[in-house]
């Protein structure tokens, strides 16, 4: 893990989350990255990734950085990062020299995490990050390629996955997103849950 927490990317890590944090938002190291963090992927499955995800659990960081003349996106470029908007509505943080950039997420078109699940946070070196149950069962709202993909590693390595506490949290967001009346995405959740899980308990 040492070589993740000591690199330039997790010094440009750490000033995004402070900017964030100036501004009163409270970021969350999310989706793989939060993985190989809490050492349930290797390493260099980093490579695999195209960036970074931190999740704000309010679009308003949206207007704090797009705004012209904002104090979060000053502080951005003032420490030498190249913002942009993603076409996904999404935020790119780039910082000469890291060869990852950092996207900021908020709930967007089909970018939610639960806020059940956002209660599940381990603290890495300073970091907030979302606990890797939690960040298994947001990945079943995304892309199946991807979390099957995972999951397929996950139970190669023998990872610490508990499959009674995946269902418990999966339980837990389906509800939220039924009380939000999103029963489209909760359905979603209750299909691949069962299918990571019925994955993950064979052989």
């Amino acid at each position: 893990m040492g070589t993740i927490l000591s690199s330039r990317f997790v010094s440009a890590l750490r000033k995004v989350v402070r900017a964030l944090q100036s501004e009163g938002f409270t970021p969350v190291i999310v989706g793989t990255y939060a993985l190989i963090l809490q050492g349930w992927l290797p390493e260099d499955y980093i490579v695999e990734t195209k960036d970074i995800d931190i999740y704000i659990p309010s679009p308003d960081v949206l207007v704090a950085i797009a705004t012209t003349g904002s104090r979060l996106l000053e502080e951005l470029e003032r420490e030498g990062f190249i913002v942009s908007l993603h076409a996904t509505g999404g935020v790119e943080v780039v910082a000469l020299g890291v060869d990852k950039p950092i996207e900021i997420l908020y709930p967007i078109a089909d970018i939610y995490i639960p806020r059940v699940l956002l209660e599940e946070v381990v603290v890495i070196e300073g970091l907030r990050v979302l606990e890797a149950h939690a960040v298994l069962v947001a990945k079943m709202l995304g892309e199946e390629y991807s979390l099957m993909r995972v999951a397929s590693i996950l139970k190669e390595r023998r990872a610490p996955v508990d499959v009674y506490r995946l269902i418990y949290l999966a339980e837990r967001a389906e509800r939220e997103l039924r009380d939000m009346g999103d029963d489209v995405l909760a359905s979603k959740l209750s299909r691949r849950a069962e299918r990571v899980v019925g994955y993950l308990r064979l052989g």
